[in-house]
């Protein structure tokens, strides 16, 4: 990952939209991309809205997988990249959170 940003960062009003890079390499083009697809879910970024969950969606796009696409992927596909429920990101992004708390010891209402 390259980044600038840090754990309690603020992001300033006129932020550059790039937060950061994540980059992969592998044997193959199948390895690469099991290997961001992996990254991409572990990765967390809160606070902020990404396009975390469409890069996932590309990398299981069968034509993206195939090497068989061109500079009209994104508005050939778009429907599909972003189809999903921000509520259900939401609700996991709280579960997670939960979770680590109460893992740590740093959830009060857990007993």
């Amino acid at each position: 990952m390259d980044s600038g940003i840090y754990q309690g960062w603020t992001i300033p009003v006129y932020y550059d939209s790039m937060l950061c890079k994540l980059c992969a390499y592998g044997k193959d083009r199948t390895t690469a991309i099991t290997r961001i697809k992996r990254a991409l879910e572990e990765l967390k970024i809160n606070g902020v809205q990404t396009t975390q969950h469409m890069h996932i969606k590309i990398m299981d796009n069968e034509a993206f997988v195939s090497g068989n696409y061109d500079t009209t992927f994104i508005p050939t596909y778009i429907e599909e990249l972003t189809d999903y429920d921000e509520s259900e990101v939401e609700i996991l992004k709280i579960a997670r959170l939960l979770a680590e708390s109460t893992a740590l010891g740093k959830n009060q209402h857990c007993f």
